[in-house]
């Protein structure tokens, strides 16, 4: 399964040690959100599970709306959205 993450681009560090704290390996790119013809800076957030079991106790899809609940509260992101692709 790969997850995907997006948001603002507020505080990448601080948006990074919040994934650390779950998965030991993701992709991150730093990109360009445009609503309105206004853009801002956004990450874009990658965990693909593959077949492995869970780090936690939670499930993947729990875990992923926690890490996702965590960057909207701690980086005070207005947007912060989650979706996931079977591979």
């Amino acid at each position: 399964m790969l997850y995907r993450i997006l948001t603002e681009d507020m505080n990448c560090d601080g948006i990074m040690e919040i994934v650390d704290g779950h998965f030991t390996g993701y992709t991150l790119y730093k990109t360009l959100g445009v609503y309105k013809g206004a853009t801002e800076p956004s990450l874009v957030i990658e965990i693909d599970t593959g077949k492995e079991r869970c780090p936690t106790i939670l499930t993947y899809d729990e875990t992923i709306k926690d890490i996702a609940g965590q960057i909207k509260k701690t980086e005070r992101s207005r947007v912060c959205t989650c979706s996931e692709n079977r591979l």
